[in-house]
């Protein structure tokens, strides 16, 4: 840089002086010291009528130090140009350019300060504006953004190794004093199989894979699940998140996210909307009305299971309210799980005579109301004192019609029992015929003994 002698100097501070002390006019600019120099730079500015002023280089306010002569420090962003001082007088222009000349590039440090290959790292440091290289331990990566001239974006390469960072510049190479960690890759998750294959919300999944190890996520068509465990690398149990659907299950860890190759079906859960009657006795026939009901596996009415029902459609069941059933809520089980009526049904007492079906044979069949009766004799023959006891029997459903040789046969047929022996002529009316003969098909059976008959019932 130019020296200017003592005399040049005194000279021109006397022509400031001279100037400042004149009166108001028009700053002027004389010359200034050093003509060149990088960001920093504390330059001295010579002139007349320059107090109480603003200066810039190239348009860039700088910071001012003394007025008189004026000293100045290139501001951050500055670029070659004049330098203008402003007052409340004008405006002075200096006749040639400050040039502001590059920085040394300084790597002040880095984040994060360790990673595997691929990892992106920010510098910060000063000097990067047009930065040619990035080095980790000598292995130069490909990928580099020059953010600010204060800070890089650098992606750590392949065959990079643990050591220090450099950042070479047109100016020169600055190097960080302390080494970045390349570390073991870490490794990507993969599902190979998951059990069972469907099942409703709250159902636990055990997936099967690799390198679960430090899994942050399970997700069921794209639900996270709220509940899952690694049980190791190679499992994970994982329970289905309330609004899940039907779709693939990932896994997420640090690494990656692996999907799995199918998808894991949801069962929806049942819902029961209405039923119909709302109450009757038992053996009437309700029609449940819903959502959900295939595959449904019971029918409760009031804790007791119906032993005759029907499942219409997804959306109907008919179901036979059963012997034992008392008043209360109508349940419905799936696979997905166990819908409740929110309203109860009401099983009306039987009257006698009320009417009813046989699930086993769709036989008519009429209700026995439950009664006590006095049981015994109060007869005397010689010898035996009279007795008596008091009975209570519960109401029962009993055949409107005798049980006929074909619906008995048909029992027989079913069940792999024998039909009972032929009465021959026990009585007047079956000594000429036999089991087979079409005439008696329809005459009542006989000779059944009381287990064959409790099982017909």
């Amino acid at each position: 840089m130019p020296q200017r002698s003592l005399v040049t100097i005194v000279t021109l501070l006397l022509l400031c002086l001279a100037g400042t002390f004149a009166g108001a006019a028009a700053p002027t600019i004389i010359a200034f010291t050093p003509t060149s120099g990088p960001v920093g730079t504390m330059v001295t500015v010579f002139g007349t009528n320059l107090a109480t002023s603003t200066v810039k280089v190239n348009g860039t306010v700088a910071t001012l130090g003394s007025v008189i002569p004026i000293t100045l420090t290139i501001a951050p962003g500055t670029t070659t140009g004049p330098i203008t001082v402003t007052t409340t007088e004008g405006t002075a222009t200096s006749a040639t350019n400050f040039i502001v000349t590059p920085t040394l590039p300084l790597l002040l440090g880095f984040s994060p300060t360790s990673g595997p290959v691929g990892t992106a790292v920010y510098l910060s440091g000063t000097g990067f504006t047009g930065a040619t290289a990035v080095k980790f331990n000598g292995t130069a990566a490909t990928s580099i953004t020059v953010l600010l001239d204060s800070l890089i974006k650098v992606i750590v390469p392949a065959s990079a190794t643990t050591g220090t960072i450099a950042v070479t510049t047109p100016i020169g190479t600055a190097t960080s004093a302390t080494s970045f960690t390349v570390t073991a890759p870490a490794l990507v998750p993969t599902i190979t199989s998951f059990t069972p294959a469907s099942g409703p919300v709250s159902m636990v999944v055990t997936l099967i894979g690799t390198n679960f190890t430090g899994a942050t996520a399970v997700k069921f068509n794209g639900i996270a699940a709220t509940t899952f465990s690694v049980v190791s690398a190679t499992s994970i149990t994982a329970t289905v998140p309330a609004g899940a659907t039907t779709g693939k299950i990932t896994v997420t860890t640090l690494a990656d996210t692996a999907t799995s190759a199918t998808s894991f079906t949801v069962i929806p859960a049942p819902l029961i909307s209405s039923f119909t009657p709302a109450s009757g006795p038992v053996g009437t026939v309700v029609t449940i009305t819903g959502t959900n009901f295939t595959s449904a596996t019971t029918v409760k009415f009031n804790g007791i299971a119906a032993t005759t029902f029907s499942v219409v459609s997804a959306t109907s069941i008919t179901a036979t309210v059963p012997a034992g059933a008392t008043t209360g809520m109508i349940s419905v089980t799936t696979p997905g799980g166990t819908a409740t009526s929110t309203a109860n049904f009401t099983v009306a007492g039987n009257i006698a005579g009320t009417p009813g079906t046989n699930a086993n044979d769709n036989a008519a069949m009429i209700w026995v109301p439950g009664a006590t009766f006095t049981m015994g004799t109060t007869y005397s023959p010689s010898g035996y004192a009279p007795y008596t006891q008091q009975v209570t029997l519960s109401g029962y459903w009993i055949y409107k019609y005798d049980v006929t040789v074909a619906q008995y046969r048909a029992f027989c047929t079913a069940t792999g029992r024998a039909l009972p022996p032929w009465p021959g002529n026990q009585y007047s009316w079956t000594g000429k015929f036999g089991w087979d003969d079409a005439a008696l098909q329809q005459h009542p059976i006989v000779n059944v003994t009381w287990y064959d008959a409790k099982a017909y019932a």
